[in-house]
């Protein structure tokens, strides 16, 4: 009788084993899922970064040319003052 009580015991260990070994594996298969999405992220961000550092440098250059940009523009109203007052034909 003890051999029968043993084999249960051993029995009912090993479904509580595989019961457990499945619950991890499908534990891990969450973990892997959820760090490829994760790392997916990470990639997408790092992309993103790069985009944003080329735009910033791309705005750095306009505002370095912005002061120049500026100085000509207050210059069209005495250029508009001069060819009105001259009568010049550069209008046509």
């Amino acid at each position: 009788m003890s051999l029968v009580t043993y084999s249960t015991k051993v029995t009912d260990e090993l479904h509580k084993v595989k019961r457990e070994l499945a619950e991890a594996r499908g534990e891990l298969s969450k973990a892997q899922s959820s760090a490829s999405e994760e790392h997916e992220k990470a990639v997408g961000l790092e992309q993103r970064n790069k985009e944003l550092l080329a735009a910033d440098s791309e705005l750095q250059r306009f505002k370095s040319r912005l002061p120049a940009v500026q100085h000509y523009l207050k210059c069209i109203p005495k250029l508009v003052e001069y060819v009105l007052s001259t009568g010049s034909s550069i209008l046509g």
